[in-house]
């Protein structure tokens, strides 16, 4: 049999107060004084018969037990919260908000989740951002994430793996008048980094050029982009040849005259995205059925740019 719990309100004041660092600060979310925060305090170190705080002049400090007891308690009423926040969104028929970097929400989740919306399977928002989504914090109920490996703890669902090829503005390749992969050598080279954020720095130029059989001692690099959007934009202005990949590069560019596609040896990376979610909300059935979806969408999506050959 368990044995019963110190009261609510003595565990949220404590949590609250140890979270802010300030009886004041916790005072203020709580919607109380602070000296009831104080005594309520007090009265859950008297019914454990410990002491959670060092109090001295103006500081509140944590004692190792308190810290302790704190940092479990902070995780007890966040799964609280999200719990709560699931029955909320399934009773409210809350949006569901998924997050991508801004390239591949604007060239595949939104056109995925507006296939998934005719389904009528849930209402969705996206937020798109290059930083990652905080999802204890319910900054999103998914989130894309390249890499080679993924955060432990969380579902993880694959995408797919991203081919990158190269790409320059028609008037930058008629000045160049590139003839083979090899005249890529002497060309104004735009690099990336974000693919490197997990498991190493992303090397796609060399890889690319030994797909093609050239192993160069040094490369031109013109330029270097924290996303590979920046870089393909660059590459459209005119700057040189970057790297771009189908599902970042939409066949209007390629169509529009703001891009070519050089040569046609595709390399796939050795980085995935993955659609990823906390155990919790990965498993309602709102959730489940999107993740699903998304999945089968990732899996059945095809290259929409034009095919080459070396």
């Amino acid at each position: 049999m368990r044995q019963p719990l110190p009261p609510l309100n003595g565990l949220r004041a404590f949590e609250a107060a140890a979270r802010a660092g300030s009886l004041v600060a916790a005072a203020e979310e709580l919607r109380v004084t602070p000296s009831a925060v104080g005594h309520q305090i007090r009265a859950l170190e008297a019914l454990l018969r410990v002491r959670l705080f060092d109090r001295r002049a103006r500081s509140l400090t944590l004692t190792a037990t308190g810290r302790r007891y704190a940092e479990q308690l902070t995780e007890g009423f966040d799964l609280m919260h999200r719990a709560t926040a699931m029955v909320r969104r399934e009773t409210a028929g809350r949006a569901v908000t998924v997050s991508a970097t801004p390239a591949l929400a604007l060239r595949w989740l939104a056109p995925a989740l507006d296939r998934l919306r005719q389904e009528g399977i849930a209402e969705f928002r996206i937020d798109a951002s290059s930083r990652e989504a905080d999802l204890p914090a319910g900054e999103a109920e998914l989130d894309i994430r390249y890499g080679l490996v993924v955060d432990p703890g969380l579902v993880t669902d694959v995408l797919f793996s991203e081919t990158v090829f190269p790409v320059c503005h028609p008037d930058y390749a008629a000045q160049a008048k590139f003839a083979s992969p090899a005249d890529l050598l002497r060309a104004d080279l735009l690099f990336v980094d974000d693919w490197g954020k997990r498991g190493g720095r992303w090397s796609a130029w060399r890889d690319w050029f030994d797909l093609a059989g050239l192993q160069p001692d040094e490369l031109r690099e013109a330029g270097r982009f924290a996303e590979m959007d920046k870089s393909v934009a660059a590459a459209a202005g005119g700057w040189g040849v970057a790297m771009g990949a189908a599902r970042h590069l939409g066949a209007g560019e390629v169509d529009g005259g703001r891009l070519i596609r050089l040569f046609g040896g595709e390399l796939e990376l050795r980085y995935s995205a993955f659609l990823v979610a906390l155990p919790e909300i990965a498993e309602e059935a709102t959730i489940k059925r999107l993740r699903r979806r998304l999945v089968a969408l990732a899996r059945d999506s095809r290259n929409v740019l034009h095919e080459g050959a070396f």
